[in-house]
Parts: C-alpha cells; structure tokens; sequence
C-alpha cells in the first residue's frame, strides 16, 4: 500500500513539474530594463513601485493561462529588441491586437495565426491599467504580421486620409514654381534670394518625406521606416534652421547699413549653409547615437525611432529631438526680428542714403522676413501648442491644413505680392515666348528704338 502511495504521489509531482517546467526552459523577454512598466503618457519606461515579486503572464496555446507561483525559474531577457517595431495593444483592439505570451518567449497572435520569436519581440506590463495589462513590441520584419489595429477611425481622420495628401500635394507646386522664379531672375539670387531658396529646398524635402511616411509606413519595411523617418527629421529641422538663416541675415544687413562686397557676400553665405545644413544634422546624428548605442546611459533619452510608426516612439522624444528643438529657433527669430526693427528705426536716414533708388532694402528684407517668419512660424506655433496641450479634437484639422499649405503661402508671399517681382517674371516669361506681348509693348518699344535713333537736339511734338 506504501509503495502504491508513493507512486501515485510521484506521479503527481510529475504532472505538477510538467506543467510549470513543459520540457522546455522558460523564457520571457521583457522590454523595459529592471522589469520597469511602461507609461502609456509619455511612452517611455517608469520605475516599478512596488517589491512584489513578478510573475510572467504565460499561456499556451489554447489560451489556458499556466499554472506558476513565486520561486519558478526562468530566464528573463530584457530590453527592446534591436529593430524598428509596432506596438500591440490589446486595450484598444482586443481582437486584433491579443496575444499570447508563450513559455518558450515567443508571441503568439491568435487572430492572425502567427508566431513571433523571442529575439523580435518583447512583452511589458502597463502601469496603472487594471489587471495586469501587457502589451507586445513586434518588429516589423520578423513575420509576415500586418501593424497594429486601432480604434475605428472617426471622421476627421478620413477627412485627413484625403485632405492631407491634397494640401501637401499644392504645397510641392508652389514650392517649385517658387523655386522657378528664382531660377529665371538672377536678380532675386542676392544673399537674402539664396537664404529663401534654402529655406525651400528644405521644405519640399520635408513634404516628400512626410508624404511617403504618411501613406506608406504600414509596407514599408523597418529598414525603409527607420531611413525615411531620420530623413523627415532632418529635413523638418533643416526647414526651421534655414529660417533661421533668414532671420540673420536680415539681421546682420540692417546691423551693418553697408553693401556687402561679392567676396563677403560669398564667405557669409558658406557660414550661412553650413549652420542651415550641419546643425540639424547634429540633433538626427544625435538622436541615432543615443537609440542605437548600447552604453547609452539611463539618463538620456531613447527617441525609440520607428518604434511605433516610421517617427519618435514617446512623447519625450519628440519633445527632445524635435519640438524642444523647433521651439527654441521659432523664440529666437522672434527676437532678431524685433532687433532687426530696431536697427531700421534707430538708422532710417541710413536706409535712406543707402537705397538712392528709393526701393529700401533695408525695410524690404525686414518685410520679407516677417512673411517668411509668419508663414512657417505662427502655423507652428499651433503645432507646438497641440504637441503640449495633447489632444487630438477634430478642430486641429484647420491648423494642420495652414501648416501643410506652407508652399503655396511662401508662393504668395514671396511671387505673387511683391509687384517687382510679377513685373520681372512677366517681361522674363515674354522673353521666353510663353505669350505674345501686346500691342502697347510693341508701341512702347518702338518708341524707344526710334529716341535711341533720333539725331541729338531733334525735337518731337
């Protein structure tokens, strides 16, 4: 009888030892370091509060949760995996989105039927949420597994799916005819023109990334994801710092009341470009250095880049490498603008004599960057405030359209207000051939022709 108890309680250890221990080692990779939970605020990982031993949410594949306690031993792997990534939340689509945390470390997803290994995925728990809610981080390319699903889209982002891509789309024209106006004026190519063609090379840059991010980040691959979302950031910054370019400029030219030499000219604009171009290229080399170091310090701020979307994963990233960034340059050209004005007021009897032709220059540049400045400066003023005040309300809409319609508010500002400009690009395009000139040209021209020709002292009544 002993010897029958005995087998029957070993065999019972048995089942119990299977049951925690299926064979296999235990595994869990969890994403955040020293089992932190994740802030869905802000994105990033905070400090658990409590020194509660944590237990791993396994389950088997037919979804019965396994039966463990405190004391189990498994091999705990942390920290995001290194590849771009989408987020899985089961709290905004519970079907879509549920998987299984696997004893082996894999993710199953049910609903589509796949498995993600261990080494491309990670699982953390959500501080806060109520029933010890984790969520997967997926990389991109591990499987054949579409992004994230969301909630249903609502109205206002339908309307963005169709009005944005439109906007942008006008935007890129202007740009371009802008960009064709300087090209056919050589006149308008002065330090100023060159500093305003920066600003709109960048800016087309930023409108193409945006383009591609914004229609095709859920095909793209995290390879392409992560490129074109490095190359976005650059090129928004390089936008802003080329304003600020603008902004010096007019400020160094109505400090110094003087023409500038052609070599002066010169060397100001190399130290002009290299600031426009080199120093967002410091924030986006920044930003990569810090997310893909392995010794980056726990005091930095990982951007996560293409964590979630082909973008910032976390609120304090975009606020670090990006708005944080954007928001300094938009204070600063602000206060050279208003030290510009100052300098035209406390020397306009400089201005005077400098400009003999009556055209100001001084006050025309001044004006010129007050365009530029209110065109890409207020619309992004909106843009921070929404960035801070973290909402999303459908009434956002109309700032974002100011902002996407920034060509064609350059276009207006910079061609089709100033009178000299329309009058040089219509005599230019008359020249081309691109229309007849009228009759009272061809009087007016005539009549030219015929004084140059006309013996001196021939008078004409």
């Amino acid at each position: 009888m002993a010897r029958l108890l005995s087998a029957a309680l070993l065999a019972v250890v048995l089942q119990l030892a299977a049951t925690i221990n299926p064979g296999t080692e235990l595994v869990v990779h969890y994403c955040c370091p020293d089992l932190a939970l994740f802030n869905t605020t802000s994105g990033t990982c905070d400090t658990r509060q409590t020194d509660a031993e944590w237990l791993p949410p396994w389950t088997h594949r037919n979804g019965s949760r396994m039966a463990i306690g405190p004391g189990t031993v498994y091999t705990l792997i942390m920290g995001y995996p290194s590849c771009a990534a989408f987020l899985y939340r089961p709290d905004k689509s519970p079907l879509e989105d549920d998987f299984l945390a696997l004893p082996s470390g894999d993710l199953y997803f049910p609903y589509y039927n796949a498995t993600v290994p261990a080494d491309e995925s990670c699982i953390v728990e959500v501080a806060g949420a109520p029933n010890r809610l984790h969520f997967a981080v997926v990389c991109m390319d591990s499987i054949k597994l579409p992004g994230p699903k969301r909630e249903g889209a609502t109205s206002h982002q339908h309307i963005r799916s169709w009005l944005y891509p439109s906007t942008m789309v006008i935007s890129q024209v202007c740009i371009v005819l802008t960009l064709i106006t300087y090209w056919l004026l050589p006149e308008l190519r002065d330090l100023q023109g060159k500093t305003i063609i920066g600003v709109l090379v960048a800016l087309f840059f930023a409108y193409l990334m945006f383009m591609i991010v914004n229609g095709a980040s859920s095909s793209l691959g995290s390879g392409l994801c992560l490129g074109f979302g490095l190359f976005l950031h650059y090129w928004m910054l390089a936008s802003f710092f080329w304003l600020s370019v603008v902004s010096l400029t007019v400020y160094y030219t109505t400090r110094r009341w003087g023409s500038l030499t052609e070599q002066e000219e010169r060397r100001w604009f190399i130290y002009l470009s290299v600031f426009g171009w080199c120093a967002p290229l410091v924030f986006t080399l920044a930003a990569i250095i810090v997310d893909f170091s392995p010794s980056t310090s726990e005091y930095l701020i990982r951007p996560h880049i293409a964590s979630r979307s082909c973008w910032f994963g976390n609120r304090n990233a975009e606020l670090a490498y990006f708005f944080g960034p954007i928001t300094v340059l938009l204070v600063a050209n602000v206060v050279l603008f208003i030290m510009s004005a100052f300098n035209i007021y406390k020397t306009m009897g400089g201005a005077q004599k400098l400009d003999a032709d009556g055209e100001h220059k001084g006050k025309n540049r001044l004006i010129m960057c007050f365009k530029l400045f209110f065109v890409m400066g207020i619309t992004w003023v909106f843009e921070v405030l929404q960035f801070f005040i973290n909402q999303n309300e459908s009434y956002w809409i109309i700032f974002d359209m100011i902002n996407m319609l920034q060509g064609l508010f350059i276009f207006i500002a910079v061609v089709l207000s100033e009178k000299r400009v329309r009058q040089k690009l219509t005599e230019k395009l008359g020249e081309l051939g691109c229309w007849r000139r009228t009759k009272a040209t061809e009087i007016t021209r005539l009549d030219e022709e015929v004084g140059q020709n006309r013996p001196k002292g021939e008078e004409v009544f």
